[in-house]
């Protein structure tokens, strides 16, 4: 299980593999995850996914995916600073405080880390890049019935941190 002091392994024909690239996808029977509707992810975006997801350490993974998440709400919202594109987006498209809040939470995690230096424990580290990914997920995501209940799930692990970091 992806977390829980596993050693990285190679996974794949080009070397290393995070765990990203072995995950079981198919969090829902109905609908599946086969019925989501994607936006055209930008080439840059995905570019950034798969070195990303090729990352041994979990700090470097982690602005990678960040990178490649504002290249997505670049594409999604057309006008604003990333700030107000990501506000719009989770706060208004989507219609969630929650998942705003996360996002927000998650930037400051970027900024500590990647403009600040500040580096935190591995496993720390490792659910953070979990929870920038299930963002990563939403920002990708059509309107759906999928993309509803994976927001709902989204704002329940976001609740669930909240309260952990605060008791």
């Amino acid at each position: 299980m992806f977390g829980e002091n596993e050693e990285p392994s190679t996974q794949s024909d080009e070397g290393f593999a995070s765990v990203f690239d072995t995950q079981d996808l198919n969090l829902f029977s109905n609908p599946s995850i086969e019925d989501a509707e994607l936006i055209d992810l930008p080439e840059d975006a995905a570019f950034l996914l798969d070195k990303a997801f090729g990352q041994t350490y979990s700090g470097e993974r982690f602005v990678l995916m960040w990178l490649a998440f504002e290249t997505i709400i670049n594409a999604v919202v057309a006008s604003g600073s990333n700030g107000r594109k990501r506000e719009e987006y989770f706060k208004n498209v989507l219609g969630s405080d929650i998942a705003n809040a996360e996002v927000h939470r998650l930037f400051n995690v970027r900024c500590n880390l990647f403009k600040e230096g500040l580096l935190i424990n591995s496993n720390s580290m490792e659910e953070e890049s979990w929870a920038l990914y299930a963002a990563l997920q939403l920002a990708m995501m059509k309107e759906s019935e999928l993309r509803r209940m994976f927001l709902s799930g989204f704002e329940l692990k976001a609740k669930e941190r909240e309260i952990a970091r605060t008791t």
